[in-house]
């Protein structure tokens, strides 16, 4: 009895997660921004129903500077996990990054706001996803 009690539990804690994760009342499509811990740099990601994503850096290196904008298309993939949504990008149209690959995890706050986190490296085995996350997340409002 107490070993069938130990796996309804947890079945109900894993499809707690996944129905988060997957919620359709919640969607990455739109735009999203946050700003980084420097200061000076802005994060924009705009992600469209077609599988593509504008991934734009927004810095400025001093007080008396302009702020200067780099945007990178590329194409994104979603697919719920077990406790995040686990998004790839690849196919960047920067010169030198197409064979990069951005391995990441979700998680929606609520309908507006998204933690994220991931790491960049190349299209290969030495490449992985973060499995929880760690103080280097972001912060992502929709716009």
């Amino acid at each position: 009895m107490r070993r069938y009690s130990i796996l309804v539990i947890l079945y109900l804690i894993i499809y707690t997660n996944i129905s988060a994760a997957t919620n359709p009342q919640y969607s990455v499509i739109g735009t999203w921004e946050a700003k980084v811990p420097d200061g000076k740099t802005i994060v924009t990601f705009v992600f469209k129903e077609n599988g593509s994503i504008d991934w734009i850096v927004t810095q400025k290196a001093s007080a008396s500077s302009k702020m200067r904008s780099h945007t990178a298309k590329a194409k994104y993939t979603i697919r719920p996990g077990i406790n995040f949504i686990n998004i790839d990008v690849y196919g960047f149209d920067v010169k030198g990054a197409q064979n990069m690959i951005f391995l990441g995890i979700i998680q929606f706050k609520d309908k507006d706001t998204i933690l994220m986190e991931g790491r960049p490296g190349p299209k290969s085995s030495t490449t992985h996803r973060p499995k929880a996350f760690s103080k280097q997340f972001l912060e992502f409002k929709k716009k």
